[in-house]
C-alpha cells in the first residue's frame, strides 16, 4: 500500500513536469517538492505518523528545481546536497527571494522564516549558515508533544490527556536512532 502511494504520487509528479514542459513553462517554473511529514515503521514502536517527533518524522526532503535560464547558478547547483535543516516556514522567504520580491512584514510584524535561496543558487558552499532551533508541535486528541531541535540535541516534551507530562533529551549525534532518554 504505502510502496503504490509512492509509485502514485510520482507518476503523477512526472505527468505534471511533463504538462510544464509542453506548455512551454517549465523552464519559467520554479519546481519546489516537499513533505510536511516522514513517516515511521516500527522504528520507535510506532506506525504511521501521528504519535512522534522523532528524526523519522521530522527529516523530510526540500528538492527544488531552478529553471536554466536562472543564471549561471542554477546548472552549477543542480544535484547539491544541502545538510542544513530548513522548515516548512523557510518556503514563503525563500521563493519570494528568488523571485525578486520584496519579503513584507505580515501581520504581527514578523516575517516567520529564514530565506534560504543562496543555498540553491550560490555555486560555493564555503560559509555553511550558523545552526538554529528548530520547533515541532504534534497533538492527538488531548495529547500534545512539542520538540525543540537544536545542534546534537532533541528535546521532547509530551503533554499527555490525564495530565501528567514526560521529557525526553537525546544525543542525536552519539544516539543518532534516539533511542536513548539522556
Amino acid at each position: 500500500q504505502y510502496d503504490a502511494e509512492i509509485r502514485a504520487a510520482s507518476r503523477e509528479f512526472g505527468r505534471l513536469l511533463e504538462e510544464l514542459r509542453e506548455r512551454d513553462l517549465l523552464e519559467s517554473t520554479i519546481v519546489m517538492v516537499v513533505s510536511e511529514h516522514g513517516e515511521e515503521f516500527l522504528e520507535h514502536g510506532g506506525w504511521t505518523h501521528q504519535r512522534s517527533l522523532h528524526r523519522e518524522l521530522t527529516h523530510v526532503p526540500l528538492i527544488v528545481r531552478l529553471p536554466d535560464r536562472w543564471g549561471d547558478a542554477a546548472p552549477a547547483t543542480r544535484g547539491r546536497v544541502i545538510d542544513e535543516p530548513v522548515t516548512l516556514v523557510d518556503l514563503m522567504p525563500t521563493l519570494l527571494a528568488l523571485n525578486r520580491i520584496d519579503c513584507p512584514v505580515l501581520e504581527g510584524g514578523t516575517l516567520v522564516g529564514v530565506d534560504v535561496s543562496d543555498r540553491f543558487t550560490s555555486e560555493t558552499t564555503e560559509t555553511a549558515p550558523a545552526s538554529r532551533p528548530l520547533l515541532f508541535e504534534l497533538s492527538y486528541g488531548r495529547d500534545r508533544l512539542d520538540a525543540l531541535r537544536e545542534d546534537r540535541w532533541l528535546l521532547v516534551r509530551a503533554r499527555l490527556g490525564a495530565g501528567s507530562t514526560h521529557h525526553f533529551l537525546y544525543d542525536t549525534v552519539s544516539d543518532p536512532g534516539e533511542a536513548t532518554d539522556v
